[in-house]
């Protein structure tokens, strides 16, 4: 990408990490945990598998709280939705399980923190393949659908970044 994606700026002026902090809120989020150098005071942690993956941000995420569920989203989703996220809360409390949409790994929510944090970490130690889709698997996590795929698009790349900000300001 060729700069931070986090500190990114939307077009209302919210860095994507700002962004994703205030919609984790907004969906009753009691504490949003930010795996970033810059993350404000008393958000931030420190991944024991840097490098890794997204899985190493999880576990990490997971290590600090690992007695409650835990809702990801990834800061590179500046179109994702608050009603999308209430979604997987909603579903993941009715069903008692795991959850996240079909074909999109990420954003979702943990409902087994512990579980979760034990698979991903023998992930991460066994030098496997640390994927997500392996600890969901693990986790034994249902999909729920969504027809609003635009809300899943990535901003990884300079022309996706651009994508996201057209449609953002339309």
């Amino acid at each position: 990408m060729g700069q931070d994606k986090a500190l990114l700026l939307l077009p209302n002026g919210n860095s994507q990490m700002k962004n994703a902090a205030q919609l984790l809120s907004s969906v009753g989020a009691e504490q949003v945990l930010i795996n970033h150098n810059d993350a404000p005071q008393g958000t931030g942690f420190i991944e024991d598998y840097p490098g890794r993956g997204p899985v190493s941000g999880i576990q990490g995420a997971l290590k600090h709280s690992a007695d409650n569920p835990l809702l990801i989203l990834p800061v590179d989703m500046p179109l994702m939705t608050a009603d999308l996220l209430q979604l997987l809360v909603l579903e993941a409390a009715s069903r008692q399980a795991s959850v996240y949409f079909t074909e999109q790994c990420l954003p979702l929510l943990i409902y087994q923190p512990q579980q979760a944090f034990n698979c991903a970490t023998e992930l991460l130690r066994s030098g496997e393949n640390p994927s997500i889709w392996r600890v969901l698997r693990a986790l034994e996590a249902e999909s729920i659908e969504s027809n609003y795929q635009i809300a899943f698009h990535n901003a990884n790349n300079p022309a996706q970044w651009q994508e996201c900000l057209q449609t953002l300001k339309s």
